[in-house]
């Protein structure tokens, strides 16, 4: 095996156990967002219907809680690869 294919593969195997570190973290923001969604849909309800401002925080947080868990997501997938 020459120098370079050694360079690369010890590179590879670097890469690898780097973005296996990330798997936890984006596992928690994937829980954390189901929290807060659940927070958005369950416990600030009646907050949310006392007016139309209250109502588009809600869905903003109901929004963001989504891409948050869709992203996490994604990245842990490929994170598993």
């Amino acid at each position: 095996m020459s120098f370079f294919t050694q360079q690369k593969v010890m590179a590879l195997e670097r890469k690898s156990s780097k973005d296996r570190s990330l798997l936890p973290v984006l596992l928690g923001i994937a829980i954390l967002s189901v929290g807060v969604a659940l927070l958005a849909i369950f416990l600030i309800a009646e907050w949310a219907e006392v007016s139309p401002l209250h109502h588009a925080v809600q869905h903003v947080l109901i929004f963001l809680s989504g891409l948050g868990f869709g992203t996490s997501l994604l990245n842990a997938h490929r994170t598993r690869k």
